[in-house]
């Protein structure tokens, strides 16, 4: 969901919640359930995708399908939470434009400081507490771990390492 559908989202619920139809918890828990089986399907069709298409995981190893269904939650975990951001900063501002430059801000800070464009060597001392709160650093570490560690690159027999 973008951002033009959350700032639409926000006056129907805030007519039905003037209105005492429902609360706001149940709101966002409605909203959070009904966008999961979508995000689910979008992220198994992107990892494939980059699966087969990048050849990450050699598909004769015999972890294979366990190495793809956990990419795929990582996926999945990756679209929840950009989703939420968005949906957290859509909420949460008044205008489009102070929407669009907080979730720039937002998704700028939490690339720049989740060790894929700055390394965490090269975060200053007073920052690396972003670092280690990022949740997309997580993320990228968790894939990384999950690819390196399957038995596509494991050394076959007799092979110098």
């Amino acid at each position: 969901i973008s951002i033009p559908v959350f700032f639409e989202q926000r006056g129907i619920f805030y007519k039905q919640r003037d209105a005492s139809f429902h609360r706001t918890a149940t709101f966002v828990l409605a909203s959070t359930l009904s966008s999961w089986w979508p995000k689910l399907f979008e992220s198994f069709l992107a990892v494939t995708v980059t699966v087969f298409m990048t050849n990450l995981v050699d598909t004769d190893a015999s972890d294979f399908v366990p190495v793809l269904i956990t990419y795929v939650m990582y996926g999945f975990a990756s679209n929840l939470l950009f989703g939420a951001t968005m949906a957290l900063v859509a909420f949460s501002t008044r205008t489009m434009v102070e929407c669009f430059l907080t979730s720039c801000f937002v998704l700028i800070t939490l690339m720049c400081f989740s060790g894929f464009l700055i390394t965490f060597d090269n975060i200053q001392d007073h920052f690396i507490w972003l670092y280690w709160l990022d949740p997309v650093a997580w993320i990228f570490r968790g894939v990384n771990i999950l690819i390196f560690t399957s038995k596509s690159f494991e050394p076959a027999e007799g092979a110098l390492a």
